[in-house]
C-alpha cells in the first residue's frame, strides 16, 4: 500500500502542471517519506519489505541531493527544526551510501548536460 502511494506521489511530482503544483505534491511525497522513514527507524516495516524501503529512501534522498531545486523545495518544506526529523535520522544511518549515489547522480546529470551541448 505505501509503495503504491509513493509511486502515485512520484507521478504527481513529475506530471505537475504548474511549479506550484509540483511544490504541492513533492511536499506530499515528502510526507510520505517521512512516514516510511518513520516506520524503518522504528523497525516496525515488515521485513519483505525492508529492502525495498531502504532502498526508495536512498535513491529518493541521493536524488534529492543530486538536484539543487529539489533541495531548495525541501528546505521550504521546513516548517520548524523537527520537520523531516525521521529522514534526518535515516539519512544518518545510510549516509555512505546516501552520499556515494548522489555524487554518481550528479556526474550523471553532468555526463547528459554536457552531451546536449554538444549536440547543439
Amino acid at each position: 500500500m505505501v509503495v503504491s502511494q509513493l509511486a502515485e506521489a512520484q507521478r504527481k511530482v513529475r506530471d505537475g502542471t504548474t511549479e506550484d503544483i509540483k511544490q504541492f505534491e513533492f511536499r506530499e511525497l515528502l510526507n510520505l517519506m517521512e512516514a516510511l522513514a518513520l516506520l524503518e527507524n522504528d523497525s516496525r516495516v515488515a521485513e519483505s519489505t525492508q529492502k525495498v524501503a531502504q532502498k526508495f529512501l536512498i535513491e529518493s534522498l541521493a536524488y534529492i541531493k543530486s538536484q539543487p531545486h529539489l533541495q531548495e523545495f525541501m528546505r521550504s518544506s521546513m516548517t520548524d527544526i523537527g520537520t523531516f526529523e525521521e529522514l534526518r535520522l535515516f539519512e544518518e544511518r545510510h549516509s555512505k551510501q546516501i552520499r556515494d549515489l548522489a555524487l554518481h547522480y550528479e556526474r550523471q546529470n553532468k555526463r547528459q548536460h554536457d552531451t546536449g551541448r554538444a549536440t547543439h
